[in-house]
């Protein structure tokens, strides 16, 4: 029979090994977070990097729940007298200052807390044409600078009304990522690529993301002589912008930082039963 010492000694024993393991077993990271999709809408948008008004919504568009993300889509058109008007002072069309694209923007609200490491990434496609009528000799330059970004926002105090609140900058974006390009003749493009957004401490020390948002803006640039005031300047000839991102085509997709696994624990836990056979 094993002495008082002895089993004094497999107790302590047994005591210290526990407590080596307790705090890896019973550590657990908070819940991953969830997305939802509430809302998209476009309007015009200008160069210097907002939309010019409120939102709307138009007949083809929306977003599609897959897994922990979404499928986003729609697509929308302006007509040149969009970003032209004609000047009754001056007698000549003048290119409008603060209309200058087409944007479009989907966005959601997170559910839970996000935690350093998770990522929200978007694979995405899109098309878009602009056809250029040149109104006067030399009128043919014409640039497509496009721009699709991944962003978050913190509304925890300031309830959000996305087709308001997008309008003239005023989302105001803790983070955001972003791919952009261009075109320097009209035409009809496709883009593809990714964008990916991970979230750093930085973002959490001063904000907690309460939604998400992913913004298209296709702009015009046929200011050629903006800036001449003495003409000629670009006239309406019906040209039109189009943007379309096809059904399906932007892919949401969020990634929770890993929380432990259950090998870890079962290793954690094989270590313990060693320890205590070690001890015997």
């Amino acid at each position: 029979m094993p002495s008082p010492q002895s089993l004094l000694s497999r107790a302590k024993a047994l005591a210290s090994a526990s407590k080596s393991i307790l705090p890896i077993a019973l550590a657990s990271s908070s819940p991953a977070a969830s997305l939802n999709f509430d809302y998209f809408g476009t309007a015009m948008f200008d160069n210097s990097g907002f939309f010019v008004s409120t939102l709307s919504t138009p007949a083809n568009g929306g977003g599609i729940t897959q897994g922990t993300g979404f499928k986003l889509w729609g697509s929308d058109s302006i007509h040149d007298s969009a970003f032209y008007r004609f000047d009754e002072s001056r007698q000549e069309t003048l290119a409008i200052s603060d209309g200058d694209g087409l944007g479009m923007l989907w966005g959601g609200s997170i559910n839970g807390s996000l935690q350093a490491g998770d990522v929200i990434s978007a694979p995405y496609e899109f098309d878009y044409s602009f056809t250029q009528t040149p109104g006067f000799a030399g009128d043919d330059y014409v640039s497509n600078p496009w721009r699709i970004s991944i962003g978050l926002i913190d509304r925890t105090d300031d309830p959000i009304n996305w087709s308001q609140d997008a309008a003239y900058g005023q989302l105001s974006p803790i983070t955001t990522a972003a791919e952009n390009g261009y075109e320097s003749v009209d035409g009809e493009f496709h883009r593809t690529g990714t964008i990916s957004l991970t979230v750093e401490d930085w973002m959490l020390q001063s904000y907690s993301p309460t939604h998400w948002f992913v913004q298209l803006e296709v702009l015009v640039e046929h200011e050629n002589n903006f800036f001449a005031y003495n003409g000629p300047f670009p006239k309406l000839n019906g040209d039109i912008l189009e943007v379309n991102v096809p059904q399906n085509s932007i892919d949401i997709s969020y990634t929770p930082v890993p929380e432990p696994s259950g090998l870890l624990i079962a290793l954690t836990g094989g270590l313990f039963m060693m320890r205590r056979r070690r001890n015997a």
